[in-house]
């Protein structure tokens, strides 16, 4: 390869050496994985105005000042975080109830139009078993009272 070339890109191309603990990040998440500091302190300190951003970028030194002269930012964003990942846990948790309740339900119900037929049969079965064993005219009057309350019946 010549000096004027450039050097290809791609899989051939060795990946470039990182820094063990480098002092500028490309963004807050990056930042809070490599200084081990929690993401709710860094975004708490954006907010409040610290040097250490520059457009996505986080510088180390800056926010560390910012740190030490804010201790309690540590403990608060701690808590922060803990209390939405309970309610994180807290929501999948209720998420996790309805999909089970919802996989019952649909276990327990039975389509409509085998819930008519069911209801037909069992109509059927009534109407016969109240015609042998009672008197016609008694008959008559129960065929009519559950026309009244039901709507349309065929004794």
């Amino acid at each position: 390869m010549n000096k004027n070339e450039t050097p290809k890109r791609g899989p051939g191309r060795p990946a470039k050496p990182r820094e063990e603990n480098p002092s500028v990040c490309d963004g807050m998440a990056q930042a809070a994985a490599v200084w081990k500091i929690p993401l709710g302190a860094i975004k708490l300190a954006k907010a409040s105005g610290c040097k250490a951003f520059e457009k996505s970028r986080v510088h180390r030194e800056p926010l560390l000042a910012w740190i030490a002269a804010n201790p309690k930012s540590l403990i608060e964003s701690t808590a922060q975080t803990l209390i939405a990942e309970l309610k994180r846990q807290k929501t999948e948790a209720e998420v996790e109830l309805l999909r089970a309740k919802i996989r019952r339900e649909e276990s327990e119900t039975i389509p409509m139009a085998e819930a008519l037929a069911e209801t037909a049969r069992f109509v059927a079965i009534w109407q016969e078993e109240t015609k042998a064993q009672t008197e016609p005219e008694a008959y008559r009057a129960i065929c009519i009272r559950a026309k009244q309350r039901c709507g349309e019946f065929n004794p």
